[in-house]
């Protein structure tokens, strides 16, 4: 199955929506399922690419915010894990992926790529969203270096 970045910032982003606080002021834990389930339907992925982006950003073990040993099913799928929010690093990779410019520039230069792994499309955040908090031309000038690039190596 091929991972696809709005997956990711879906999953990202239902997991941060999730972490609420209660009255007492405490956050209440929950599946990661409920998280998954919220997500409206979209025609850039399915529920399945849901679930496996998941997996993913689960398996580097950095960007949630874990409470319990996770359960699996006898198929060995992940079935249940409950969760607080996100990591500091779930926030950062969360923050650049909702940024509309950062996201775009991400999402070409994947294309252009034939696709990103996790480690990758967190790094081509940091990277871009420095970029473009020194320079707002930037993601101009990195789409325009991704073209260029493609054009070369055709």
């Amino acid at each position: 199955m091929e991972l696809k970045e709005e997956a990711v910032r879906a999953v990202l982003i239902s997991i941060k929506n999730c972490s609420k606080e209660s009255d007492d002021g405490k956050i209440n834990p929950f599946n990661y399922a409920v998280a998954i389930n919220k997500i409206e339907d979209s025609k850039d992925y399915s529920k399945a690419e849901l679930y496996y982006a998941f997996e993913l950003l689960f398996k580097e073990n950095m960007y949630f915010n874990i409470v319990d040993n996770p359960s699996y099913d006898h198929n060995g799928n992940l079935d249940y894990v409950r969760l607080r929010g996100l990591t500091v690093n779930g926030h950062e990779l969360c923050k650049n992926l909702e940024n509309p410019s950062v996201f775009k520039a991400v999402k070409e230069k994947s294309k252009k790529a034939g696709g990103f792994g996790i480690k990758t499309i967190a790094s081509t955040c940091t990277v871009v969203a420095t970029a473009l908090m020194n320079d707002p031309n930037s993601i101009n000038n990195l789409v325009e270096g991704v073209k260029n690039i493609t054009g070369m190596v055709k």
